[in-house]
């Protein structure tokens, strides 16, 4: 019994501490545009979400648009490549994750895009 229990604690450190190292699992969950370098954010801007989901898919909702399609992870993660249903791809380079923000830039934009982590 004490073998098991071992094992079961053991199994969740190494689970716990690959979660912590991949790049992809910080990015879960919902994101809101916080703020766009050197300009002020429309009522729509303000609005704009992205949700990353574990299966590696994203949905992103501004005002009532919404798109949905899948998204790759840079094994450094500073490049989030989104890949719409329709669509061409796009890519967030630069990407930094602050606590609950997380900054990058849009394309080979050099404005820094601010989200912020939705509670």
């Amino acid at each position: 019994m004490k073998k098991l229990l071992l094992t079961a604690l053991v199994m969740s450190l190494v689970f716990m501490t690959a979660c912590k190292s991949d790049p992809a699992a910080k990015l879960l969950g919902a994101w809101q545009m916080d703020s766009m370098e050197g300009e002020e954010l429309s009522e729509t801007e303000k609005s704009i979400t992205i949700t990353f989901e574990k299966e590696g898919k994203f949905i992103q909702t501004a005002g009532d648009k919404k798109r949905e399609g899948t998204y790759e992870v840079s094994k450094d993660g500073k490049t989030i490549t989104l890949k719409p249903a329709e669509g061409k791809a796009e890519e967030m380079k630069s990407v930094e994750l602050k606590g609950d923000k997380m900054m990058f830039k849009d394309g080979d934009k050099s404005e820094t895009i601010t989200l912020k982590k939705k509670k």
